[in-house]
């Protein structure tokens, strides 16, 4: 698909923030 590379970049990026964020809240 046109793009969809593009959309998994931000949604890869968006998880690794989110995942970030978790770790940095629960220490």
């Amino acid at each position: 698909m046109r793009g969809s590379g593009l959309i998994w970049t931000i949604v890869g990026i968006l998880a690794i923030i989110a995942l970030v964020i978790w770790i940095m809240s629960a220490m």
